[in-house]
């Protein structure tokens, strides 16, 4: 996943969003597939957090 939430470098979206300007919805399996692929890439950071606080507690 992109370490700028869902958006370029210049600040205007990387990914079709589910509604609206300019692409309009996406197909279910679509969004489900990039929902699927923040999870994992929130979920590795989330960790990557736990563990360095761990570290520092001791």
């Amino acid at each position: 996943m992109w370490p700028w939430f869902g958006r370029n470098p210049w600040g205007w979206p990387a990914y079709r969003m589910p509604y609206g300007y300019p692409w309009g919805a996406i197909p279910k399996e679509e969004e489900i597939r990039m929902l699927e692929e923040q999870e994992k890439w929130l979920t590795s950071e989330l960790d990557g957090v736990r563990a360095r606080l761990e570290e520092l507690r001791k």
